[in-house]
């Protein structure tokens, strides 16, 4: 956790912790935990996108090999909704998923060539 990454569009994708649990209102599906991750993107020179669009490049991966995706519904203030990423700037913020029971995942992914993958403490 903590370790930048340039990708091979020369962004910056930044990883700083997981946790449990999440600041929402709305309970989790039947079984489900929050868990969150707090995540940094800076656009590289030719990249210009949202948050909304990198979003699901982020993956929780569990012991059994298997991805979480983000959830789809995001509170203000979450990375998803922070809107446009310009060329040369950042937007960092909290990423939550929702995990059938709760599961601690092994790494933080993030879909970029190659898959590159920060381990979970």
């Amino acid at each position: 956790m903590g370790r930048t990454v340039q990708t091979s569009s020369g962004s910056l994708v930044t990883v700083f912790r997981w946790r449990s649990g999440a600041n929402r209102n709305v309970a989790p599906g039947p079984g489900g935990v929050y868990e969150s991750v707090d995540v940094q993107f800076c656009a590289g020179p030719q990249i210009d996108e949202s948050s909304a669009d990198v979003a699901p490049l982020f993956s929780l991966e569990l012991a059994d090999g298997s991805r979480v995706s983000p959830d789809e519904l995001s509170a203000t203030g979450e990375f998803r909704t922070l809107g446009a990423i310009h060329p040369g700037h950042c937007k960092r913020g909290p990423l939550v998923f929702q995990v059938e029971g709760g599961a601690k995942p092994v790494y933080v992914g993030f879909d970029s060539q190659p898959m590159t993958k920060w381990r979970v403490p």
